[in-house]
């Protein structure tokens, strides 16, 4: 029996560690396979990107490390001191003995068990994810002063984070999340399943240029604001390649226009652009290219940005282009008119807007387009129709059936709407977030238009107003037949068709467009009809649609039963310019025309932009009023409450912005957040990112409390974000957040098109690899079974030959 479990024994030890052994490690067999192995490159660079980064350059914290308190650090620091380096001088013995114990004392999660990331949680539950390893890890080497940053990677292609040390003045990797033997790995052992993506909170400065490193050295910054405005990036950080733009390159002041070197394969735009006019890709480039200021792939193939202040009023579509981020790629307010090279053959325009070839369905509306004609072959979806600020009228062309929910969505200046003949059914909730009293439904007299408008509390005429100049304040601001039940204050008659052809498009047949088929050649786009008055400058369009309102303590329902509200009152400004003329007069005050601003703007001036009367409560169905005091500011800046906010401190009046939630900010985690100062009932919609997406939509309390709970998706962008909370009448206070969040290391992060929805990254992404010591023991007793097995099958031939 002794023989057969030494047997057994032996056979479960070779065959687990063949089992163990990474493919990987193979590859470096050869005096030459390590020299030029991905993976060695990659760690290597990391590490020499490093070098020209002095020691005290390394932050000694990191949003990664999530909700960690200067509590937490000073507890940890005394943890640390008394029992595990007490005695202990040197920094190399420091460090490896902090490895050790966080080897020995946290165990990796196992399945169903939900592991701590965040230094207090892990050193409280002792079980963690990789990335929960590496932020103790990094927390305690703070604490003893040892200078370390995070690095985000892959193990053996699963996403995985560990840590950089120096001491001794070297740079080094070490991982305490896969055992003792892999603090101080050479390089070379450490690069058998290990490689580097991105290296955290780390920035090289090299004159007036700011440098971080993801998948090699990548600009981040220029202080020199005369340099910044037309930047020509530099091809070099002393002898190291620059591949890369990081998305906080754009948020650089004075910022204009950016020629890009041959050296740079990547660009990360998923912030915006910024203050951007113009993008410039040097000859000899392999990766990127450029096109009337736009950046595309080499091939054109993919339109990675277009610059939201680009200030061209018209833009053609190459013929190669096959996919671009159809919600945000054309929101620069100049821009006006969508053209499409003939033989593209995916895309075509029509009256200036961009569908598919067969214009079955609209994908995208540049984003100073005022007037929008809508190709009757076409098929309306949600959001078809969205977060256009400069759009006043859409004319549905005969052929059109259906409205579905919410295809017309956060349209502030939408004044009229011309519904052809065709259409038979129209979604309650068809138009959310529109100016419901101020926009006028155009169609046939005794139609389904008309019931609708009367029910759901939208003007009604039969024939269209020319509104194609949004400051005139005429037009469906003043229409013939106001909803069933009310009369207008100053009775009007409609207006006669406009001399642009906006009414004429009416026919014969008063109200709904006339049939108008697309041109011959529909690849060329038709010239948008001009107004008969001069445009005003256009206001620019938010970031990408949101998502769907978050739950939230007031939540408004789900669309009531129709109902007829009161029309709402002018606000004491009423008349003196619409919310086209403010944003304009703060685009001009401010000598700016990208997007923040404008939407800042819309957000401080905003009227009346009130819910669908079908979305909000029965008791609440009239449209929300500005407040009685005349020319009340609005607040952009409010009391930012630091940490927990204490509900006793809000109340009437008192304008403050707060999280109630203790708690990490990242993927999949819950955050609340609360704001008060607002009227008794007033609607607060709570954004990240100024429009980009939809927290919530809630009614404040009777103190003008609104609180909103929201879960952060598991593809949200880590680093700092804005909270606004904006309430009807304009009232915004806003609050900055940082996301601490693991990004999915198998994408690359610098795609301006949208990211995948069929595989999310998890907020757990590291927990595979924080695993390995259990999969070991379960391969080695699986073995050892094996092995007994096969001697105990064998035995008694042996015994009989014997």
């Amino acid at each position: 029996m002794k023989r057969l479990l030494i047997g057994a024994s032996a056979f479960a030890v070779a065959f687990s560690a063949a089992l163990l052994t990474p493919l990987s490690a193979y590859a470096h067999e050869g005096p030459d396979a390590s020299a030029t192995h991905p993976r060695l490159i990659a760690n290597r660079d990391a590490l020499h990107f490093l070098r020209e980064l002095p020691p005290a350059g390394i932050s000694d914290s990191s949003p990664l490390l999530g909700n960690y308190s200067a509590e937490d650090r000073a507890a940890l620091k005394e943890m640390v001191h008394t029992q595990i380096i007490a005695g202990i001088g040197e920094p190399n013995a420091q460090a490896q003995k902090i490895h050790a114990w966080i080897v020995a004392n946290v165990r990796p999660a196992r399945d169903g068990e939900v592991a701590a990331f965040t230094p207090a949680e892990v050193l409280a539950k002792r079980v963690a994810s990789a990335r929960g390893y590496s932020n103790l890890y990094k927390a305690m080497l703070d604490v003893a002063g040892i200078p370390n940053a995070l690095v985000t990677g892959t193990v053996q292609q699963t996403p995985h984070q560990w840590n950089i040390l120096f001491i001794g003045g070297e740079y080094f990797h070490s991982d305490a999340a896969l055992g003792t033997g892999y603090f101080r790995k050479s390089l070379e052992d450490f690069s058998a399943d290990h490689a580097t993506d991105t290296i955290h909170d780390v920035t090289v400065a090299d004159g007036p240029y700011h440098y971080g490193y993801a998948q090699g050295v990548a600009l981040k910054g220029v202080s020199d604001v005369e340099r910044a405005k037309t930047l020509e990036v530099p091809s070099l950080l002393k002898d190291m390649p620059v591949v890369a733009l990081s998305h906080e390159l754009f948020s650089s002041q004075g910022l204009e226009s950016i020629t890009l070197p041959a050296s740079i394969t990547r660009v990360d735009t998923h912030a915006g652009t910024g203050t951007l006019t113009c993008f410039h890709v040097a000859e000899g480039n392999t990766h990127l290219s450029d096109h009337e200021c736009a950046l595309f792939s080499a091939d054109r193939t993919r339109l990675i940005a277009y610059p939201i202040a680009a200030p061209a009023t018209s833009f053609t579509l190459p013929q190669a282009t096959t996919s671009f981020d159809e919600k945000i790629a054309f929101a620069a307010p100049a821009l006006k008119t969508l053209k499409v090279h003939a033989d593209n053959p995916t895309y075509a325009s029509y009256e200036g807007a961009l569908y598919t070839k067969d214009f079955s369905s609209l994908r995208a509306i540049p984003g100073g387009m005022t007037r929008l004609v809508v190709n009757g072959k076409a098929v309306l979806a949600q959001d078809s129709i969205a977060q256009r600020l400069a759009l006043t009228t859409v004319v549905l062309e005969e052929g059109i059936t259906a409205v579905p929910a919410q295809s017309f969505n956060i349209l502030p200046s939408l004044r009229q709407v011309i519904f052809p003949e065709t259409v038979s059914a129209v979604a309650p909730d068809a138009f959310a977030y529109v100016d419901v009293p101020k926009v006028t439904l155009v169609g046939k007299k005794g139609s389904l238009i008309e019931t609708y408008a009367n029910e759901r509390g939208f003007r009604f005429s039969e024939s269209a107003a020319d509104i194609s100049d949004p400051s005139t304040g005429t037009g469906t601001d003043a229409p013939s037949t106001p909803p069933s039940g009310q009369s207008p204050d100053t009775p009007e008659q409609p207006k006669a068709p406009g001399a642009d052809g906006s009414a004429g498009s009416a026919g014969t047949t008063p109200g709904p467009a006339a049939p108008s088929e697309p041109p011959a050649t529909p690849d060329t786009p038709s010239t948008p009809e001009k107004p008969s008055t001069p445009e005003k400058p256009s206001t620019p369009e938010n970031p990408p649609a949101p998502e769907p309102p978050a739950r939230a303590d007031t939540t408004l329902p789900a669309p009531q039963a129709p109902s007829t509200p009161e029309p709402s009152t002018p606000g004491p400004n009423a008349g003196t310019g619409n919310a086209q003329d403010r944003i304009n007069e703060a685009l001009s005050n401010a000598g700016s025309s990208n997007l923040q601003s404008a939407i800042n703007a819309w957000e401080n001036g905003l009227e009346t932009l009130t819910v669908p009367p079908a979305q909000l409560p029965p008791a609440e169905n009239s449209p929300l009023k500005k407040p009685e005091t005349p020319n009340a500011p609005s607040t952009l800046e409010s009391t930012v409450v630091e940490g927990k906010i204490n509900p006793a401190e809000l109340g009437a009046g008192i304008e403050k912005i707060g999280l109630t939630t203790d708690l990490t900010l990242s993927p999949g985690a819950t955050m609340t957040v609360v704001a008060s100062g607002y009227a008794s009932n007033e609607v607060v919609t709570f954004v990240m990112n100024a429009g980009s997406k939809t927290m919530g939509l809630v009614r404040a309390d009777s103190m003008g409390i609104a609180k909103v709970t929201w879960t952060i998706p598991n593809d949200f962008t880590p680093g700092e974000h804005t909270v606004l909370a904006i309430g009807t009448t304009g009232k915004t206070l806003k609050m900055p957040v940082k996301v601490a969040a693991y990004p999915d290391l198998k994408k690359s992060p610098v795609s301006a098109v949208k990211p995948s929805s069929t595989q999310p990254p998890s907020v757990d992404l590291l927990a595979e690899t924080g695993a390995h010591v259990a999969k070991a023991v379960a391969i080695f007793a699986l073995c050892v079974g094996a092995g007994v097995t096969v001697l105990i099958l064998r035995r008694p031939s042996d015994t009989s030959s014997s």
